[in-house]
């Protein structure tokens, strides 16, 4: 480590261009912040452009989080992509993979 903190010249160059080939050297330089690289619309650059849906401000956060008649249910075709991607099944909902048994499981 001490001997790595000696290098001068061409040896520092050659060590710069060693540890220019890391994809974190890239977007992680030293003293900055994380890079993500992003390619946002050109409608976000403006400055006054604001994310999400707005609302009127007078709903309580309560009642848009926990509606009254509970949650609204998904269509089949919604939560069969949900189980399939993400593993999210019902409360109780028995999983299925979907194999091909050579046998009954059940």
């Amino acid at each position: 480590m001490i001997k790595a903190q000696n290098a001068a010249g061409l040896a520092d160059k050659f060590n710069d261009i060693k540890e220019a080939k890391y994809a974190s050297h890239v977007r992680e330089p030293l003293g900055q912040g994380y890079s993500r690289q992003y390619e946002w619309p050109e409608k976000t650059q403006s400055g006054n452009h604001k994310f999400g849906v707005p609302s009127t401000g007078l709903e309580n956060a309560k009642d848009i989080l926990y509606p009254m008649g509970g949650a609204s249910n998904e269509q089949e075709m919604v939560s069969s992509m949900y189980r399939k991607t993400h593993g999210n099944f019902a409360p109780g909902e028995q999983k299925n993979r979907e194999y091909e048994w050579k046998f009954d499981p059940a």
